[in-house]
């Protein structure tokens, strides 16, 4: 190799580590949301409230590109909140949350070093104090993000968050890239941090199992809108919307009988940007009647603190 080709490639090298430090570190960085004397927020359009202080108060899911993550874009750019927001996570790839070029430490004070007038011994403390809150040691400040598993990672993300004293933490699919025994210890030090310190989550997964596990509340989206919203144990007892019910026949189930079959929706998922009129549901939906292609139907309460929109629940 010629100097000159060995010194365009050590170039390279240099501007793709000075890119990632700058954008990963940045576009990533914690900012705070409008503070409101307010106990619940709203989500967008979607009609319904979150309560601080519930641990976690609503998870939206469905298949992917249903609009899963349109509440978190929502939630982290305009809100009225009682707090700060964070967004953990995102889309199944942990490591790119995490600028690879900054160490662990330097990683988790760049909130405090916005938000918080802290001395240099102050933030070295709090980073230490969060690794371990988040089951790490200290030792972790001075390692890089290529140096962790995946685990390890989305640990430091939690921490990250933790690091802006926030009482509401939005989590865009914060398990979805980890093995199924590193997602239960992640859930489960989630579940212990929420306990100990009064979090509450906005929990968005498609993950059916651990959506049922974690939370008190679950809101199911369908091409970004909500159509049904109700605590966990009467949903998965008696989903009333049909979409719901279809996504509940796919979750495999040793004991369930031979008359219970899969519901097996015909057709594609229509275009977000050209959904159909009346309910987006209706160009899939086995009950569909005129009224569902004409009028789209409002979030109303069949049954005590369970919603639904559907112009033909309380038939099915």
């Amino acid at each position: 190799m010629s100097i000159q080709a060995g010194f365009l490639c050590a170039l390279v090298y240099v501007l793709v580590y000075a890119i990632d430090y700058y954008f990963l570190s940045w576009q990533c960085l914690i900012r705070p949301i409008v503070v409101a004397p307010l106990t619940g927020l709203v989500l967008g359009d979607l009609g319904t409230g979150i309560v601080m202080g519930a641990s976690l108060e609503a998870i939206f899911m469905g298949i992917s590109a249903v609009g899963g993550s349109i509440p978190s874009d929502c939630l982290s750019g305009a809100i009225i909140a009682v707090a700060y927001a964070i967004l953990v996570g995102g889309d199944g790839a942990v490591e790119t949350g995490l600028a690879l070029a900054m160490t662990i430490g330097t990683i988790i004070q760049e909130g405090m070093n916005v938000h918080f007038k802290r001395t240099p011994a102050e933030r070295n403390e709090k980073v230490t104090e969060l690794l371990f809150k988040v089951g790490l040691t200290a030792d972790f400040a001075s390692r890089f993000p290529h140096e962790l598993s995946g685990g390890q990672r989305q640990r430091i993300g939690i921490a990250r968050a933790l690091a802006m004293e926030p009482d509401f933490i939005v989590c865009d699919e914060p398990i979805a890239a980890l093995d199924v025994s590193i997602q239960a210890q992640v859930i489960n030090l989630m579940i212990d941090l929420q306990q100990e310190m009064g979090l509450t989550y906005l929990f968005i997964s498609h993950d059916l199992s651990m959506v049922r596990h974690i939370s008190d509340r679950i809101g199911v989206m369908y091409l970004g809108s909500l159509v049904e919203l109700s605590p966990t144990a009467p949903l998965y007892e008696k989903p009333l919307h049909p979409y719901t019910q279809a996504l509940f026949s796919a979750i495999p189930d040793v004991h369930r009988g031979k008359k219970e079959q899969r519901i097996r929706l015909k057709g594609e998922i229509p275009s977000p940007i050209n959904p159909p009129s009346g309910c987006k549901f209706s160009s899939r939906c086995p009950y569909a009647q005129d009224r569902c292609h004409e009028e789209a139907p409002a979030l109303q309460e069949l049954e005590k603190d369970h919603f639904v929109a559907c112009h033909l629940a309380a038939q099915l």
